[in-house]
């Protein structure tokens, strides 16, 4: 058993004896798991769809060291998206 399905088979143990989705997240956390793998098994394990597993996980006590970080690079992300738009596409010559 690898490292991930030890990891999910404890957060499942977890989940069954009531743990607190913190609680949960800190395990995967502490097994080196990141914030997206960790969406992901949260989705997985049935605490929340996808689109809420993101949220919870981003607003997590355990991922707020990386929460201002993580909205910054978004923000940057969107804000190249939009620039590049606005100049009608690519700015590579083919």
């Amino acid at each position: 058993m690898d490292n991930l399905e030890k990891t999910l088979s404890s957060c499942e143990a977890l989940a069954r004896s009531g743990a607190s989705v913190e609680e949960i997240l800190k395990c995967m956390r502490d097994a080196g798991i990141n914030k997206v793998l960790s969406v992901l098994l949260l989705s997985r394990l049935g605490i929340a769809n996808m689109q809420e597993a993101k949220l919870i996980v981003h607003n997590s006590a355990v991922w707020q060291d990386l929460k201002n970080r993580d909205e910054q690079f978004e923000d940057d992300v969107l804000r190249a998206v939009k620039e590049v738009s606005r100049r009608g596409g690519s700015d590579t010559k083919e």
